[in-house]
C-alpha cells in the first residue's frame, strides 16, 4: 500500500515513535486500493494527545466521504484517508491506524468495482486498481474474467478493455496474470481475448508496511525509522 502524506512528522511519546500533525492541520490517505473493501477503520493514540482527527473513505481514492456517513458493509470503499483539518491546543501523535476488510476478493466484486456507478475521468482512476484487483485473485479468477459468459463479467471485462484503449493500451491474459502493454507494442499480435462487438455491455513506524493477520483483516502498523 502507498500512502500520502501532508504536514506530519515523526515524534517519540514515551519511547514510541508516533505519526505526528503536530497542533495544525495535515492528513495521510491511502493512494492504492486495499484488495477488499474497507468494513472497519480507527485509530490509536499516544496518551495525551488530541484526538480530533477525521476519518474518511473512499471508493475511487477520489471523492471522500466521512466514515459516519459511510455504508461499510455494502460500500465498496478501497481507500481511506485521516485528516486533522483545525489547529488545536495539544499535538496528534498516532501511534497505529487500523483497517479491517471484508474478507478475501471475489472475481464478481471486482467485477462490480468496473461496473458499479460512472465517474468523471474513471478509465484514468480505475484501470490501475482493477488491474491490482484481478491480479490478487487466485490464478484461475483472471483466466475466468475473460473466458466467463456471465452477464456482469461480460460487461466488466468490456469496460476495462475499453478504459485501456482510451488510454493506448491492451489489457490481455499472460501465463494467467492480466497484463497492460501499450497498443503499439501489440499492434501486430492479435488478442485472443477480445469480445465481440455486441458483446453487452497504511507513515506509521518502518515507513509503510502492511501485516496481514488473516485473509479478512488487515491491521496497518507503521513504524518510522529516522
Amino acid at each position: 500500500m502507498s500512502l500520502a502524506l501532508h504536514g506530519a512528522y515523526i515524534y517519540t511519546v514515551s519511547g514510541t515513535k508516533c505519526l505526528s500533525f503536530g497542533k495544525g492541520v495535515g492528513d495521510v490517505s491511502s493512494t492504492s486500493p486495499l484488495t477488499s473493501p474497507i468494513s472497519y477503520l480507527s485509530l490509536n493514540f499516544a496518551s495525551g494527545s488530541r484526538q480530533d482527527a477525521k476519518l474518511y473513505v473512499s471508493q475511487d481514492g477520489q471523492n471522500f466521504i466521512t466514515l459516519a456517513s459511510a455504508d461499510l458493509p455494502n460500500g465498496n470503499y478501497r481507500y481511506f484517508k485521516v485528516a486533522f483539518e483545525t489547529d488545536s491546543s495539544s499535538y496528534s501523535n498516532i501511534s497505529s491506524i487500523s483497517v479491517k476488510t471484508r474478507g478475501q476478493e471475489t472475481l464478481a466484486n471486482v467485477a462490480n468495482y468496473i461496473m458499479f456507478t460512472d465517474t468523471e475521468n474513471q478509465c484514468l482512476t480505475k484501470l490501475e486498481p482493477a488491474i491490482t484487483m484481478l491480479n490478487a485473485l487466485s490464478s484461475a479468477d483472471p483466466v475466468s474474467f475473460f473466458d466467463s459468459e456471465d452477464y456482469v463479467i461480460v460487461s466488466a471485462r468490456t469496460r476495462l478493455l475499453a478504459w485501456a484503449r482510451s488510454q493506448g493500451q491492451e489489457v490481455r491474459l499472460v501465463d494467467d496474470r492480466v497484463d497492460v502493454s501499450s497498443l503499439s507494442y501489440l499492434s501486430s499480435v492479435s488478442s485472443l481475448n477480445e469480445p465481440s462487438s455486441d458483446t453487452p455491455w497504511f507513515i506509521l513506524l518502518s515507513l509503510l508496511g502492511v501485516t496481514t493477520l488473516s485473509a479478512a483483516y488487515f491491521y496497518l502498523r507503521r513504524r518510522f525509522e529516522n
